[in-house]
């Protein structure tokens, strides 16, 4: 039973952790994909 538990403990944690780091990865990309794109839409004009 306890085994079973830390098993699926460790199950949640993974699903949590891949989740958040995909976020990590792409709102910093997204953020600095909009900001250059806004940049050079201003160096255009």
């Amino acid at each position: 039973g306890a085994v079973g538990l830390v098993f699926i403990h460790e199950n949640y944690r993974a699903l949590l952790v891949i989740p958040l780091l995909l976020i990590g990865y792409i709102m910093p990309a997204l953020v600095l994909r909009s900001m250059y794109r806004k940049q050079s839409e201003e160096d255009a004009s």
